[in-house]
């Protein structure tokens, strides 16, 4: 039997009319999503990128440090963010193009809005199915847009939806392409700053190899991210522009990590953690630095909180504001799950963590996972994966790391079911086991 549907989440919610004046006041909510881009940002530490304009909304707000996905595949992350549940809640437990879907009556982010007297608006794709029940007042440019052509019209129709809105407050969801794959150098003659193959001298950490092919779409996928950032730039542009800019909570999120092997498509810490910045209207918070387990799915209940309603506590989210307030307790473990995106590979999986660990079970295990196999054939999307050769001729630790991905373990035969949160792949200390519980995280097959 299905997870029931939420259907009157916010019955309680008492709306009365408000005075013009007051209306004005409330603050406008936008939220800036990014597509496949892991925490690679100049204000988190990557210095091959260039991203001035994301990175002043890090210094001008609070940035998280321990922000995760529910879901590191499209649709179902989408989904969440939508709903404030978790997908196998909502029924979206994988893609959209595959007709994967929502379960009937689940109330969505512009229902709550509406009802709180927000007009609501969204530029680029959804990716969630049933779009019918999404209804956004403002809807324009519908496609996924992976070209990443024409990249100013976003900022254009953020200009003709705030006008629109007249004067009312506004919640707008803007949904940029990058960097999702392909991944290009240039397109339209952004980014301005290239990044070249040949100042890459590190691996993305979670997959730990650095071959010519490797290097080149590492190199483009931080292009993706300086395009972003030009994106993003005239974006806020536009908001200040329309005189709406002081009065706007404006948050910045990406729906999970990048494509690369081990990352999207896995309960690895390279497919869920993901950046997560918010900027108050009056800068309260900035500069701040939080370190505290945060989800796709406490977006929704901040927005709520914002727009002066109370979410339902059937909601599996969190308010972040209320969090950062003191008034709600921030969570100490966190959920993910994942199914596989599409039926030809459907891997079913779910994970758990806290501050130091993960457990993370494969309900296939041991029998060999498919996603393990597209990256490794590195065709279309999984163009970046690492090949067989390429895996051979890494450290033992590495090799070690991409057979544990290739086809996990049995849990129910294991002694040990925890794995050190770090996403990165390091040789391990001497003596130190893989899965070591001792004080000191261990490095090696970390998740």
């Amino acid at each position: 039997m299905p997870p029931r549907p939420i259907y009157s989440a916010l019955l309680s919610i008492i709306i009365t009319p408000l005075l013009s004046a007051e209306q004005a006041e409330r603050p406008n909510i936008l939220l800036i999503v990014a597509e496949d881009a892991s925490p690679d940002f100049g204000c988190y530490g990557n210095t091959s990128v260039t991203s001035p304009h994301i990175d002043k909304l890090a210094a001008e707000g609070i940035q998280f440090n321990n922000a995760y996905s529910s879901y590191s595949v499209s649709s179902p992350a989408r989904g969440s963010l939508l709903t404030g549940l978790y997908p196998h809640q909502n029924g979206q437990m994988g893609l959209a193009t595959h007709n994967y879907q929502m379960f009937p009556g689940i109330k969505t982010l512009p229902k709550y809005l509406k009802e709180l007297g927000y007009i609501t608006g969204n530029i680029g794709k959804i990716h969630v199915n049933n779009e019918a029940d999404i209804p956004f007042d403002y809807w324009q440019i519908r496609s996924s847009n992976f070209g990443k052509k024409n990249l100013f019209d976003y900022a254009k129709k953020a200009t003709e939806f705030i006008n629109t809105a007249d004067g009312e407050p506004f919640y707008l969801q803007v949904n940029f392409p990058d960097s999702h794959f392909p991944v290009q150098r240039q397109v339209q003659g952004r980014p301005h700053n290239i990044v070249e193959p040949s100042s890459i001298k590190e691996s993305l950490p979670y997959v730990g190899i650095l071959s010519p092919r490797i290097k080149e779409n590492i190199a483009n996928y931080y292009n993706c991210i300086n395009r972003l950032d030009e994106s993003v730039g005239m974006l806020i542009q536009a908001l200040k522009e329309s005189g709406q800019y002081h009065n706007t909570f404006i948050f910045f999120i990406s729906d999970h990590g990048a494509q690369f092997s081990r990352a999207k498509v896995t309960n690895y810490e390279g497919g869920l953690k993901i950046p997560l910045l918010i900027k108050y209207p009056d800068k309260q918070m900035a500069g701040k630095q939080n370190d505290k387990l945060v989800s796709i799915i406490d977006l929704l209940p901040s927005f709520i909180d914002i727009a002066g309603g109370q979410a339902s506590k059937e909601l599996a989210g969190r308010s972040l504001i209320s969090q950062l307030e003191g008034s709600t307790p921030w969570r100490r473990e966190l959920y993910a799950g994942g199914l596989g995106s599409y039926p030809s590979n459907t891997y079913p999986k779910r994970s758990v963590r806290d501050e130091r660990f993960k457990l993370i079970i494969n309900e296939y295990a041991p029998q060999a996972n498919p996603a393990y196999q597209c990256y490794s054939n590195a065709k279309g999307h999984y163009s970046a994966g690492c090949i067989p050769q390429e895996i051979q001729s890494a450290p033992k630790h590495i090799r070690d790391a991409y057979a544990l991905w290739s086809a996990p373990p049995n849990t129910s035969s294991t002694t040990s079911s925890t794995t050190p949160t770090s996403g990165s792949i390091s040789p391990a200390p001497p003596n130190t086991a893989p899965h070591s519980n001792d004080s000191k995280p261990a490095s090696g097959n970390g998740a």
